[in-house]
C-alpha cells in the first residue's frame, strides 16, 4: 500500500515494540508503545500517522505501561480527527507555518485534556494492588514520552516529547539524526514527559516541518524509536548503520509478509539482548524505494 499518487510515494507506516531482555528476566511489563495508522484529509489525501512512547518504568511510574500505549492511541485519533477537517492541497511557506502550530500548539494541548481524562478513568476503574493501596491518583504514575510523525503527499512532520529519535536514511544525502533530546538532559536518565504541568510547552523544540517537494528526487527513509535503540549504540555513527540495517531489513514498500516482521521482531530482540536491555520500539516508513547500503555505495563509487 502507497499513501500518494505519483512517484516517489510513501509506503504505509510500519510500527513495532519488544520487550527488553532486562525487563523479560525481571519479569516486568514492557512500557514502550507503538502504532501506525493511515487517514484521509477533508480532500481526500491519504496521510501516514506512527507514534512511539516509551513509559518512564520503575516504583514511581507503575502505570507508565498504560500511559504510553493510551498516548499513542490517543495522539493517532486525535490526529486522525483533526486531519479529517484539514485540506492538504495547498502548498507554500503561510501553509507549512500552520501546519506546524498545529503540531506544535493545537494537537498538543487537545492531547493532553484527553490523556488527563483517560487515565483518570483508568485509575478509578482499576482495583489497586496491596502495594498501592491507598494511594492516591497522580498523573506521574502514568509517566510517558511521545512522538509523532505524520506523512502527507505535501509535507511531512513531527513532534513530541522526551528522548525518541528520528533518523532519516537518504540514498544520495548522508544519514542524519532530524531530531533528538537535548544533550542536557540525554546526559542523564531525566527526559521531558507527558505527566508534567507544562508538558504542552515541551512540544515546540521537537515540533517541525518539511516540504516534500525537495525529497522528490531523492528517495529517503524515516525511522522513529524510542532510547532503547540509541542507548545500544556507542555513537552517532552506530545508531545511524543501525537505523539503516533495521530500515532495509523490513522495508515498508515490501513489509506485509509475516516473515519480514519476524524478522524484524528478532532484530529488535537482538539489539535488546546485546545492548541496553531495555524495551525497544521502531515506526518507519519510506518516501520512494530506499537502496540498501550495498548498492548505495556501489552507485557512489
Amino acid at each position: 500500500m502507497s499513501l500518494s499518487l505519483g512517484s516517489p510515494r510513501w509506503s504505509a507506516p510500519l510500527h513495532r515494540s519488544r520487550c527488553g531482555a532486562s525487563h523479560q528476566r525481571r519479569r516486568v511489563p514492557c512500557q514502550d508503545s507503538s502504532l501506525s495508522a493511515t487517514a484521509r484529509s477533508a480532500d481526500g489525501s491519504a496521510v501516514g500517522l506512527m507514534a512511539v512512547a516509551d513509559g518512564h518504568g520503575g516504583s514511581r511510574y507503575w502505570l507508565s505501561d498504560v500511559g504510553s500505549r493510551l498516548a499513542c492511541e490517543l495522539v493517532l485519533r486525535i490526529a486522525s480527527e483533526d486531519l479529517t477537517s484539514q485540506r492538504l492541497g495547498a502548498s507554500g511557506a503561510a501553509a507549512l507555518e500552520e501546519v506546524r502550530y498545529w503540531l506544535a500548539r493545537d494537537l498538543p494541548e487537545r492531547l493532553l485534556a484527553a490523556l488527563q481524562a483517560a487515565i483518570a478513568a483508568d485509575w478509578h476503574s482499576r482495583e489497586l494492588p496491596e502495594a498501592h493501596a491507598g494511594e492516591a491518583f497522580s498523573a506521574k504514575f502514568y509517566g510517558t514520552t511521545l512522538a509523532l510523525v505524520v506523512l502527507t503527499p505535501r509535507w511531512w512532520g513531527h513532534t513530541g516529547l522526551g528522548d525518541w529519535d528520528l533518523v532519516l536514511l537518504s540514498n544520495d544525502q548522508p544519514d542524519q539524526i532530524i531530531s533528538q533530546e537535548a544533550g542536557d538532559v540525554l546526559q542523564g536518565e531525566a527526559t521531558e514527559s507527558l505527566c508534567l504541568a507544562k508538558a504542552t510547552d515541551c512540544f515546540v523544540t521537537r515540533t517541525e516541518v518539511y516540504d516534500l517537494s525537495k525529497y522528490r528526487s531523492s528517495p529517503f527513509g524515516l525511522l522513529l524509536s524510542t532510547d532503547g535503540v540509541r542507548k545500544s549504540c556507542t555513537a552517532d555513527a552506530d545508531h545511524l548503520a543501525l537505523s539503516r540495517f533495521l530500515l532495509e531489513e523490513a522495508q515498508p514498500l515490501h513489509a506485509s509478509a509475516a516473515g519480514e516482521i519476524l524478522l524484524l521482531d528478532a532484530s529488535l530482540d537482538r539489539i535488546s539482548r546485546e545492548g541496553s536491555g531495555d524495551d525497544v520500539s521502531v515506526a518507519l516508513a519510506c518516501f520512494g524505494r530506499l537502496r540498501t547500503e550495498a548498492v548505495r555505495r556501489e552507485s557512489v563509487a
